[in-house]
């Protein structure tokens, strides 16, 4: 399965953009530091003329937007031209330090930036012409600009100057084909470009569709245990991801969306991974349909009782197991070992474990709970989760069980490591015990975290109490750190605590006789991801990944050599 480190620094590379108060300051900065830089030949010359090329730069690529590549918002354009004062700034100073070429022959080399930059900006996908003619007339927009600051130029001048326009133009044309090979059915270029699309405009459909060239249909289900008007444990064997909102990025959302007065929903993730993504928003909504049925007057199986929770601890993995009369709730949490996520065929093993014990069924939640060493799935992972599920359904099935009270309560927040969907609670009170479940919205934990929250749940009288997250990709490549573990960013740590506070006050509140029942929904013929599509990607990353990085950096550079070369031959 994909290295999600490596997933996640391609992420960084590419949408690492500052915010717009900090766009301007830089532009302010870069302008004023290298007209400072180039004093020595004039800095109001100079300064006149970075401004007059940052003001003229944003202008082409604002009337470009407006046209043709939508994909241009206005802070990412005010950083491309913060992005093009800095180079040509730099160039100026080799010029001009060196006495070889000249700073108006240094805007030419931009056709190659320009082109690259209308070609991923550019929302239609199979339109290739219109990039290639907007970056080659991006440099001469520049000249014309700025021929004002420098004695007016010949007819050799020219021609040097649509060459090296043009050798960017080439250059762009062959770092394009470089990164638009085949792997089997995968065409780098397109999915990037898909990707690109997705990113830019929010529009899922263009990368769904590629997607689909690789999906493979599989049979799910959503399991359900909760009290009718009070809430639901939720799980589905579908992965929620790969990211943001495509395909099974939404699947949580859409499950929260089904939550109104059945009662609060809370979703688990069950041992699942991604290549059971479902791959499209359609898919999504028919997996979701079924939560309809929670308004009827089905019948599950009821649980009238439970016994006291226990706790078992392996090698790699620690399980709390709460044991209703047929449906045991075990929760399992990483010691920092293992995968991101457990194979689906460990609740195959959960299932048969628990049955031959003595119970009916087995809820299996993969508690997403800290941040684990990315590692591939190996035998004696494995060998630990059985001697834990094992401990844990031949000590629970002897349990003494009891009447209980439930309740749930939930907390929205607005906080960077915490989804739309906030904060849920559910505690369960026998005569002997009080144990919960606090879920939180986001993707994975820091282990310090954890504690807090558990030190916080024994001050509400819960003694027993475990802490997952829901694993939600609506946020990956939103940002230079994709996905931000909960507790991660230490300054709103005390604002999600006081969030969980509220939330298991209004649990306690709402506590009311037990009687959880359990379903089970069959879904069928789903489309999901499957591994080749990750399998194909990872490998283009990891072949194509670096040198393409390390090609971008001459074929960027490229135009200003061949200007000095010019330059230099006279």
């Amino acid at each position: 399965m994909m290295d999600g480190e490596l997933l996640n620094r391609f992420r960084g590379y590419l949408f690492s953009f500052p915010g717009f108060k900090s766009t301007i300051a830089l532009s302010i900065l870069s302008i004023v530091f290298l007209s400072f830089i180039n004093s020595r030949w004039g800095f109001l010359y100079f300064f006149e003329h970075y401004l007059v090329i940052y003001v003229i730069s944003i202008g082409f690529y604002f009337i470009s937007s407006m046209t043709h590549f939508k994909g241009l918002t206005l802070s990412r354009i005010l950083f491309l031209g913060v992005v093009i004062v800095l180079f040509k700034g730099l160039f100026d100073i080799l010029v001009l330090l060196f006495n070889v070429g000249s700073p108006l022959l240094n805007l030419s080399v931009f056709s190659t930036f320009s082109t690259l930059t209308f070609y991923f900006t550019n929302l239609e996908m199979e339109e290739e012409l219109k990039p290639f003619l907007w970056g080659f007339m991006y440099p001469f927009v520049l000249l014309f600009s700025s021929i004002t600051f420098f004695p007016p130029v010949s007819f050799p001048f020219l021609v040097k100057y649509t060459v090296t326009d043009t050798v960017g133009i080439v250059l762009a044309w062959i770092f394009l084909k470089y990164i638009n090979f085949d792997l089997t059915k995968l065409k780098v270029n397109k999915l990037l470009k898909a990707f690109l699309i997705n990113w830019l405009s929010n529009d899922y459909n263009v990368f769904e569709r590629e997607i689909q060239n690789f999906s493979v249909e599989t049979d799910g289900w959503i399991k359900v245990f909760g009290k009718r008007g009070s809430g639901y444990i939720i799980q589905t064997s579908f992965h929620p991801g790969p990211l943001r909102n495509i395909g099974g990025g939404v699947l949580i959302e859409s499950i929260f969306n089904k939550e109104d007065s059945t009662g609060v929903f809370l979703y688990t993730h069950t041992a699942t991974q991604h290549s059971l993504n479902p791959a499209t928003h359609k898919d999504v909504s028919r997996i979701t349909e079924c939560l309809n049925q929670l308004r009827g007057e089905i019948q599950g199986i009821f649980n009238k009782s439970m016994g006291q929770p226990i706790l078992v601890k392996g090698v790699y993995f620690n399980a709390m197991c709460i044991p209703f009369e047929n449906t045991p709730l075990v929760i399992i949490s990483k010691n920092g070992f293992g995968p991101d996520d457990m194979p689906f065929s460990i609740n195959q093993l959960a299932e048969d474990i628990f049955t031959k014990a003595g119970f009916q069924n087995v809820l299996l939640i993969d508690s997403h709970n800290s941040m684990p060493v990315h590692d591939t799935w190996k035998e004696e992972y494995l060998k630990d989760l059985k001697f834990i599920l094992k401990q844990c359904a031949s000590r629970s099935i002897h349990e003494a069980k009891e009447m209980y009270q439930v309740g749930f309560g939930k907390k929205i927040i607005h906080a960077r490591s915490v989804c739309d969907n906030g904060i849920r609670v559910v505690i369960f009170k026998s005569k002997s015990i009080t144990a919960g479940i606090v879920m939180i919205d986001g993707n994975n934990m820091d282990r310090d975290f954890k504690k807090d929250v558990i030190n916080l749940a024994t001050t509400k009288g819960v003694e027993m109490c475990e802490v997952i997250t829901t694993d939600n990709h609506t946020r990956n490549a939103t940002g230079k750190y994709g996905d931000i573990p909960v507790g991660n960013l230490t300054n709103e740590n005390a604002a999600i605590l006081k969030a969980i506070d509220i939330a298991m006050e209004e649990a306690l509140m709402n506590m009311g006789g037990g009687g959880m029942e359990y379903f089970k929904f069959h879904v069928p013929s789903i489309q999901v991801m499957g591994e080749e599509f990750f399998r194909l990607v990872e490998k283009a990353l990891k072949t194509i990944g670096r040198k393409a990085i390390l090609l971008f950096i001459p074929t960027i550079t490229g135009p200003f050599i061949i200007s000095l070369a010019l330059s230099i031959l006279g």
